[in-house]
């Protein structure tokens, strides 16, 4: 390949108690996590060993979304998902007429310039937990105690953090050092 048609993607590791929890650099051309398991698993067989060697993944998910809310220094946004019979209710009274609509409609709540939405989420899980049909999940994006971005969504709450390195100016490579510098970082969060 000619020079510029290639992007790397980095990947961290680190042994816990027989697992092995890998941080993965994600953007658009880059390698995904199943495409990594799938080369791992290409060379299983050379491995010698009684037992075979198989590789495979799961994200990590997070128990208690109250913790990883609280653990934020801001909540810049929340997306709360409703159902779509709350269009025709009483309270918005904008349409009946939902047979085309998504089963989930999409309300979304920013935070002022540089306010922070914490009680707003805390009380809309509250109502979530609380059995209300109306609503079904919660989407929040807020920034750590690093100013990284993260996002957790109570479906499935699975981190992503979001980091800045420096780029290359003349190519606009990312710096692999300075990515690995804070890839390690988000890694040393996990015991």
């Amino acid at each position: 390949m000619e020079e510029g048609e290639t992007q790397k993607t980095h990947l961290i590791t680190k042994a816990i108690n027989g697992d092995v929890i890998v941080i993965l650099e994600k953007h658009q051309a880059g390698l995904t996590i199943q495409q990594v398991k799938h080369y791992l698993n290409s060379f299983a067989f050379s491995v010698d060993s009684d037992v075979p060697v198989r590789f495979d993944f799961e994200a990590i998910a997070k128990d208690n979304f109250l913790e990883e809310i609280e653990s934020m220094s801001r909540i810049i946004s929340a997306d709360v998902y409703v159902d779509k019979q709350l269009l025709g209710s009483e309270v918005l009274d904008f349409s009946e007429r939902t047979n085309t609509v998504k089963h989930e409609v999409i309300i979304s709540v920013k935070a002022k310039n540089k306010d922070n939405i914490f009680d707003f989420t805390r009380d809309v899980y509250a109502k979530l937990n609380g059995g209300h049909n109306e609503i079904q999940r919660l989407r929040v994006v807020g920034r750590n105690t690093d100013n990284n971005v993260v996002k957790i969504n109570t479906d499935f709450i699975e981190r992503q953090e979001y980091v800045k390195p420096r780029r290359n100016e003349v190519t606009g490579e990312i710096s692999t050092e300075d990515l690995f510098e804070e890839m390690e970082t988000v890694l040393s969060n996990f015991n």
